[in-house]
């Protein structure tokens, strides 16, 4: 991947993104229309089985007050390691973190995406 910056970037957006149909576009551009995106709860394939996570996520936790913003980012080669906080969109320490590992195909985009959350000490 030439620019995983970029990517990361985008990645992230996707969670926070409000307008629905900017949402299935930004979805559009970072999964595969195959793509396999499981939490711990659910697997989800297909662009339209991703699209209903992020709009899950995004109405259980950035609806109620809450942002995605990145913590760390790793790559290699066609592997890619983001870790995210879940921040009070009013500011504060970190309500959640997750790490997802992405393997992504040739043409950039992710084929599977694999979450693990991750509990945070109190004070954290």
């Amino acid at each position: 991947m030439s620019s995983s910056t970029g990517f990361v970037d985008r990645y992230i957006a996707v969670w926070n993104e409000k307008d629905p149909e900017r949402r299935r576009q930004a979805v559009e551009t970072v999964w595969a229309e195959d793509a396999l995106y499981a939490n711990t709860g659910q697997e989800f394939r297909g662009r339209d089985g991703v699209e209903t996570a992020v709009r899950e996520a995004y109405e259980e936790f950035v609806a109620k007050g809450f942002v995605f913003r990145l913590h760390s980012s790793s790559h290699n080669h066609d592997a890619l390691r983001i870790t995210w906080d879940m921040v009070p969109s009013a500011g504060g320490p970190p309500a959640a973190r997750g790490t997802e590992y992405l393997m992504l195909g040739a043409d950039g985009l992710v084929r599977t995406d694999h979450q693990f959350p991750e509990v945070l000490p109190a004070s954290e």
